[in-house]
């Protein structure tokens, strides 16, 4: 190999290493090894060591770097996306190097993280983007690429593998990416319980995870999880989290399945009650059985709350509904009128992807809730006012 060959292919490696070109920095190879050619000092010495050649090709390009002002054209483009991307470049090989050659136990093992998933060496968009900052931001200008990727390996090696404390950093910071590692560990546990206890149900498993999720955000926003001080001890937090919210949604199984609510066949036989209390009570008025509910009964106060939400409208509806018409409109719509979570998330929202399910599901379960309480106030006031405020017209006599 000729020395002017040996140049090109120390040009060809530099602008590929350090994406030259698509930085801007670079337009032309050729024209780059034919100016390093010229170089007082370009030729190579014969016979020199492995040592001596990488001197020599480091001095080679310092020098050319310099006269080119790598460092201005740093401070220039240090917030234009093509030095990001170079930065990027720079620290995921850097982290690929580091988890290579690692060989001790990670978070990932106390977590018990899935084949090639990783929180350890999770290096997320959030995470890059303070990491880009500190480098970028610091004032330090940089000769050369080679010395940016040096401080690229000490950053990172200094960031990686991560701790628990920086792990619970970035869940606090609210790194979707992050969070979405706990989600998995979440709904794996959740999904081997369901499964465990009866069989596979892909809509349970979503459900149940998503309460726990939500819950396990609330925790560490009231500072409950600031305690816990290792990741085998917040994936036991996880896990307990997830079997209370599973056993809340086994209670809330047993009695659905049991409630008038959910069933045609019940809603059926108690319209047919309904229309028996009419006719028995028409001065009396539509819902004026709600005087002789027992509040404290959840079950007479759900068939009471399903029927008016049934009947669909006067001031017994106007009053138990008040403020919460489009949420009512959703249960309504899934306990009513049979519709599954999508068909009504396409309704109301024109789109029924995750998100939407997620922010679907949990608003008509805290919804639900909510009218429960409010049914209860109602029978209670009815009661104490000794009337309900609707009175059916009596019949034409013909």
């Amino acid at each position: 190999m000729t020395n002017n060959q040996l140049i090109e292919e120390i040009v060809t490696k530099e602008c590929e290493r350090y994406a030259l070109e698509d930085s801007g920095f670079v337009t032309d190879r050729r024209a780059v090894a034919r100016e390093l050619s010229c170089e007082r000092n370009a030729f190579l010495p014969n016979g020199c060591s492995l040592e001596e050649f990488r001197e020599w090709k480091e001095h080679l390009l310092n020098n050319w770097y310099s006269r080119k002002g790598f460092a201005k054209f740093f401070r220039r483009k240090a917030e234009k996306h093509c030095m990001f991307r170079m930065v990027r470049r720079l620290s995921q090989n850097a982290l690929s190097a580091i988890q290579r050659r690692y060989v001790e136990a990670t978070i990932d093992e106390e977590l018990k993280m899935e084949e090639e998933r990783t929180v350890a060496f999770k290096f997320s968009s959030a995470l890059f983007t303070k990491f880009y900052q500190g480098i970028c931001g610091s004032g330090v200008l940089f000769a050369s690429p080679g010395q940016l990727e040096k401080s690229c390996i000490e950053g990172v090696r200094s960031l990686f593998p991560l701790k628990y404390e920086s792990l619970y950093e970035r869940l606090l910071a609210k790194d979707d990416e992050f969070w979405g590692e706990i989600w998995r560990l979440i709904r794996r546990f959740v999904r081997f319980l369901i499964v465990e206890k009866s069989k596979e149900d892909q809509e349970a498993v979503e459900e149940v995870s998503m309460e726990t999720v939500i819950s396990v955000q609330e925790q560490l926003e009231r500072g409950r999880l600031a305690q816990i001080t290792s990741a085998c001890h917040l994936l036991h937090s996880l896990q307990m989290t997830g079997r209370n919210k599973f056993c809340e949604w086994l209670r809330a199984e047993k009695k659905r399945s049991e409630e008038i609510l959910l069933e045609d066949e019940d809603w059926q036989c108690l319209e047919g009650q309904d229309f028996a209390m009419i006719g028995s009570e028409k001065i009396d008025g539509r819902f004026a059985y709600l005087l002789e509910v027992n509040e404290k009964n959840e079950y007479d106060v759900c068939c009471a709350l399903a029927d008016i939400l049934s009947y669909g409208h006067d001031k017994v509806y106007d009053e138990l509904v008040e403020g919460m018409q489009d949420i009512v409109q959703a249960i309504s719509m899934l306990y009513v009128e049979n519709k599954r979570y999508e068909e009504i998330a396409c309704t109301l929202y024109g789109i029924s992807d995750g998100r939407k399910l997620d922010s679907l599901r949990k608003s008509v379960s805290r919804g639900k809730e909510y009218l429960k309480k409010r049914m209860v106030h109602l029978i209670i006031e009815y009661k104490r006012k000794g009337y309900v405020p609707f009175v059916v017209e009596k019949e034409d006599v013909k």
